[in-house]
Parts: structure tokens; C-alpha cells; sequence
């Protein structure tokens, strides 16, 4: 039977209490095997708050777009959504996203971790006899969910803008993100970025 249990030294020089798993020697300190408590992880990332939902496309629109998208018999209306973390600090933190059309069964087949782009494009719409343009459209497109820490709260948005004459309310499993987000109990030391 193996030993489980040390209260005091582990190895040359840790000191602490350690505790392995079942059929694992807690007294073999170059075991790659995890310990099930370790004295020195117990300041390591504790979850204060974790949660999921959608958020629908902010579509770039004189006046905004408004509408709803139902899933799982929810009805989702927002294209952002801030998090009260209720903590007198930035906490750090973990978001990850994919798009409902990446569900399968209801869990992900694939999750990106915050980022978002944006670019214009100009066309010509009335082009005159000599080849020239005399009237150009310049649609805006953009994408992907940003998150970010103000004042100690945690703020997603859905970042595709879309201006191509769509219906503003018209959102689909490929416009509408679904989001996850874990917030932890220690101060963000990424420069306020996600883990």
C-alpha cells in the first residue's frame, strides 16, 4: 500500500501538506503523477464565478438593430453583456467563444479565445462611360467577441458588425456567439487579457 498522506517535508525542500492519489507514493517527489492536495497550489486559480450564454451580432446600422434569438427556449436580446465580479479588484479570468452553428449535442465542437477584426469595402454602384466611378458604397464588416475588465467588471461583446443591407433583426447559428467565461479569485496578471 502506498503512502498517502505527508504533513511536513516532501522531497529536499518543499515543506507542506501533500496528499496523492489512490495507488500513488506521496513520498516520490519526481512522480509526474498529480497529487490530489498540494500545499503549494492552494494560492493557484480558485473560481469565484463562472456562467454561459449568447449574444447576438451589434449590426453596424444607423440607430442600432433591435430583436431577439431564441435558443434552448431562451430568448436572448444583447449584443453585450458586463459581468459584476464584485471584487475590489481586476480578477483574472478565462472567455472562450464559438458560434451556435459550431454546437453539436449542445457542447462545442470548436472555441476560440478572445480576439475581434474589422475591415471596410468599397464598391463602385454607378459606374459612367468612361470606366470611371461616379458613385462608390462603403460597407463595414467585423467580427469575433471582445472581453475586457472595466472597473472591476467583466464586459463581452459580440463584435460582428454588418452592413450590407440585411435585415438589422434577422440573426442566424452563424452570426450569434455562444460565450463561457470562469472568473478567478486572484488579480488579473495578464494586463487585463484572458487567460
Amino acid at each position: 500500500m502506498a503512502n498517502r498522506v505527508i504533513l511536513g517535508k516532501r522531497g529536499t525542500s518543499d515543506y507542506g501538506l501533500y496528499i496523492s492519489r489512490d495507488s500513488v507514493d506521496v513520498t516520490d517527489a519526481t512522480s509526474t503523477t498529480p497529487l490530489s492536495f498540494n500545499t503549494d497550489a492552494a494560492n493557484g486559480l480558485m473560481v469565484q464565478s463562472y456562467g454561459q450564454g449568447l449574444l447576438l451580432p451589434l449590426y453596424y446600422l444607423p440607430g442600432g438593430a433591435s430583436g431577439s434569438f431564441t435558443f434552448g427556449g431562451v430568448s436572448y436580446t444583447a449584443s453585450d453583456i458586463t459581468i459584476t465580479t464584485g471584487l475590489n479588484y481586476d480578477p483574472a479570468y478565462a472567455v472562450r467563444f464559438c458560434r451556435v452553428s459550431d454546437l453539436s449535442s449542445g457542447v462545442a465542437t470548436k472555441v476560440w479565445s478572445p480576439h475581434w477584426y474589422h475591415y471596410e469595402e468599397t464598391e463602385c454602384v454607378e459606374e459612367l462611360d468612361d470606366g470611371t466611378c461616379d458613385d462608390e458604397e462603403t460597407r463595414q464588416y467585423g467580427g469575433g467577441l471582445s472581453a475586457y475588465l472595466n472597473n472591476n467588471n467583466l464586459i463581452m461583446e459580440n463584435n460582428l458588425e454588418q452592413d450590407d443591407g440585411n435585415e438589422p433583426n434577422t440573426y442566424n447559428n452563424d452570426t450569434v456567439l455562444c460565450y463561457s467565461y470562469v472568473i478567478f479569485h486572484c488579480e488579473n496578471f495578464r494586463n487585463g487579457a484572458s487567460l
